[in-house]
């Protein structure tokens, strides 16, 4: 993995106010890309927060893969020569999913995916993902795309053992007051994994559920410690 650092990114987004959320993480990522990051990991629906009663409610913070987040973190992975992920509420052509885009180093959406497996308040909105799991090439090697459940997912175990890919983006989820990136390790797969997560209670370690630890093994965190306090907004980086 030393092929440039990694920058992980905790937010606590202000709920209705997309736009403001995604000004402040931007700025966020471009600290870490001026800090020397060449991969910035931001949360699953990093800039609208998580959990809706119905899709009427989130859909006016939906968006197309080219919308307003690419707009925002694309020219930013342009200047500085990096990779960036970060989830979004996607609208395609009128359904809704809890997606995520990659933005290469050209500014250019690399991939876009749609979590495959939800999580109980992800059912009171989106759609299931109906994309495979993306798999592109970055200087740590092969990387792959799972969005928090998809974890826990047998097809997505298999397609980590198929694919044995160097590299695990993962933004997970765990709360609606506050993201974090928190988690990075290694599976039994080989795969370093670079996740994004909202804290529960302050929680700042889980990787996996527990059947997914049983799965898939225990991630070993190679990130330094995150910030003492779960909320607050930063981010970290690794080698």
């Amino acid at each position: 993995m030393g092929h440039g650092m990694i920058a992980v990114v905790q937010f606590r987004p202000r709920r209705g106010a997309r736009n403001a959320n995604l000004e402040k993480l931007g700025a966020l990522t471009r600290q870490a890309l001026e800090a020397g990051a060449k991969m910035v990991v931001l949360p699953e629906m990093a800039a609208t927060g998580y959990r809706f009663p119905n899709p009427e409610v989130v859909r006016p913070m939906s968006e197309i893969p080219r919308g307003p987040t690419w707009r925002v973190f694309g020219p930013l992975a342009k200047e500085f020569g990096a990779w960036v992920v970060i989830g979004f509420v996607e609208d395609n052509e009128g359904k809704l999913y809890n997606a995520a885009i990659v933005i290469n180093p050209e500014g250019k959406i690399e991939a876009t995916y749609r979590k495959r497996l939800l999580y109980i308040d992800d059912h009171t909105w989106a759609n299931p993902g109906d994309l495979p799991y993306p798999v592109w090439t970055t200087p740590w090697g092969v990387t792959t795309l799972g969005i928090c459940m998809d974890i826990n997912d047998p097809r997505f175990l298999t397609h980590m053992r198929k694919t044995k890919p160097d590299l695990l983006c993962s933004p997970p989820t765990g709360s609606t007051r506050a993201a974090t990136s928190t988690v990075t390790g290694r599976s039994n797969s080989g795969a370093g994994t670079a996740c994004s997560r909202w804290p529960t209670a302050g929680a700042t370690r889980t990787a996996c559920s527990s059947r997914g630890d049983r799965q898939c093994s225990r991630l070993e965190r190679f990130l330094p410690r995150p910030p003492p306090r779960a909320t607050a907004s930063g981010w970290w980086m690794s080698q």
